[in-house]
C-alpha cells in the first residue's frame, strides 16, 4: 500500500528539483538592476487616457535586413492585457 504513494512523491521531488532548475536563467534576469539611463531631451509620458493607439509599427533586428513586424496597427483600450504570441523561437519582441 505504500509503495504507490512513495513513488509518486519520488516523482515529485524530481519534477520540483527540474523545476527549479529550469527557473534559475529567470530568476537571474529578473534580479538584475535597470540598466536603461536618462536620454537626452526625453519627456515623461502623459496619463493614459482611454487607450494606446500604434500606427504602422515596424521593428527589425539591428542584424537582419527583414523587419520582423511590419505594419501593426493596434488600439488596446486601457485596463486590456495584450499578448504577442507564437511558436517558440519565432522571434517574438515585446513592444508593449
Amino acid at each position: 500500500m505504500l509503495y504507490g504513494p512513495l513513488g509518486s512523491i519520488h516523482q515529485l521531488v524530481g519534477r520540483v528539483h527540474y523545476c527549479v532548475h529550469r527557473s534559475k536563467p529567470m530568476l537571474e534576469i529578473l534580479r538584475e538592476k535597470d540598466t536603461l539611463k536618462d536620454v537626452e531631451n526625453a519627456k515623461p509620458l502623459p496619463p493614459l487616457q482611454d487607450k494606446i493607439e500604434l500606427r504602422n509599427l515596424e521593428f527589425s533586428y539591428p542584424s537582419s535586413k527583414k523587419f520582423s513586424l511590419f505594419n501593426i496597427n493596434l488600439d488596446i483600450p486601457k485596463g486590456s492585457t495584450v499578448a504577442l504570441v507564437g511558436r517558440s523561437g519565432a522571434g517574438k519582441v515585446c513592444f508593449i
